[in-house]
């Protein structure tokens, strides 16, 4: 009974983690456009995580909330943007979690984990557009707090999986 209390608390920090998050900068991006618009996917143009921006405009940030309701939009455009994938990993958790369906809750944890970690590397390695034409980049430059707090409550909510009880495992116990 304290493990599934436990699990439940640390799920309710997650969920009051990434709602916080919402409102703080995620990231620091680069805007890269080459003078040749043919080498646009060329990794050349972006700086790289921890980087000094290469592009001539300013870097920006976006607040973590444009991010999640926009951020599915960038897979349309490439891949660099798979790490949005780790937001609707982090909402199947909750509503397994919610259904004591533990096993399948911790797989999903781990993809959101993976997902977000890897995340603003990936926009890097990645294609990710800049521009309605594709000819630009964006690149990830520095991690903002948001992303560090979205990043905390999808790993607390892993850590929430690994001590919840499964339902099937408390009908054998009480029988």
């Amino acid at each position: 009974m304290k493990r599934d209390r436990a699990s439940k608390l640390m799920a309710l920090f997650a969920i009051l983690f990434y709602l916080v998050c919402l409102p703080l900068d995620a990231a620091v991006f680069d805007r890269t456009c080459p003078a040749n618009p043919e080498i646009s996917n060329s990794a050349a143009l972006v700086a790289g995580f921890g980087n000094t921006p290469l592009g001539k405009e300013a870097p920006t940030t976006n607040p973590s909330w444009f991010l999640l309701i926009l951020g599915g939009f960038s897979l349309l455009y490439g891949l660099g943007g798979f790490g949005w994938l780790a937001n609707p990993c982090f909402a199947f958790v909750c509503v397994l979690l919610y259904k004591r369906e533990v096993a399948p809750a911790r797989a999903s944890a781990l993809a959101s984990l993976i997902l977000s970690a890897t995340s603003l590397h990936a926009t890097n390695h990645l294609y990710l557009a800049g521009d309605e034409g594709g000819v630009c980049r964006i690149s990830a430059i520095a991690a903002g707090p948001g992303f560090w707090l979205w990043l905390l409550s999808i790993f607390l909510l892993f850590l929430s999986t690994l001590i919840a009880q499964n339902r099937a495992n408390e009908l054998v116990v009480a029988e």
